[in-house]
């Protein structure tokens, strides 16, 4: 399960530069602004590949099957259906808990350095209720790292960062898309007790994860 990320550069314009997009290769995104408690149906930055060339859209996390009710936010790895569009999540962490229901510890994952962690997703054009569309995404998890299990039983995939083009790219061999979907090593990844205020949607300031990047 992933269901809480972060995005807490302080503008747009550091993230393109360090995922190496061209600003002409911006699609429509919103203004920007850095996030500590991002949520689905929330707006995120994601990243794709066109001819070649990195983009960067403005996506909405979660997406309503036809055959199935409410929303789906996570994709199970091991049922990734190879043909469909993919995407890399554009965060720099995400959240997940111990605890009782009642008293909800969460945790928040990154790197060690505070780099961005892209996370493999689908994507898809979403019909809305009035018969508009807007594109819509979705996380892939697979099985947790050593670092993960004691608090979850699964984890979002992370991708490498020297194969963020091979997973975007339509042509790439499903056995190459598979080997991806694995846990990410442990050194990859640093936990930190969060504040509780990530417990609540409502919250999303610097005051939900310590030591968030800061410029």
């Amino acid at each position: 399960m992933c269901g809480r990320v972060t995005l807490t550069r302080p503008n747009f314009e550091s993230i393109a530069t360090e995922l190496n997009v061209e600003p002409m290769n911006y699609r429509g995104m919103p203004i920007y602004q850095p996030r500590y408690n991002v949520a689905p149906t929330d707006i995120l930055p994601i990243l794709t590949l066109d001819k070649g060339e990195r983009h960067i859209s403005p996506m909405t996390w979660g997406t309503t099957p036809k055959n199935r009710r409410g929303l789906v936010i996570n994709w199970r790895s091991q049922r990734f259906p190879a043909k469909a569009p993919r995407c890399g999540v554009i965060t720099d962490g995400f959240y997940e808990w111990t605890g009782p229901k009642e008293a909800r510890q969460p945790h928040w994952f990154h790197r060690p350095d505070h780099g961005l962690v892209i996370l493999a997703g689908m994507w898809k054009m979403q019909e809305q209720k009035d018969g508009g569309f807007v594109q819509s995404f979705v996380v892939l998890t697979t099985s947790p790292n050593a670092l993960i299990a004691p608090i979850h039983n699964r984890m979002p995939v992370v991708l490498e960062e020297s194969r963020f083009d091979e997973w975007l790219k339509a042509e790439t061999p499903e056995s190459a898309l598979r080997s991806m979907l694995r846990p990410a090593p442990e050194d990859w990844l640093v936990a930190d007790i969060a504040s509780p205020l990530v417990n609540s949607v409502k919250n999303d300031g610097p005051g939900c994860s310590p030591g968030c990047w800061i410029s």
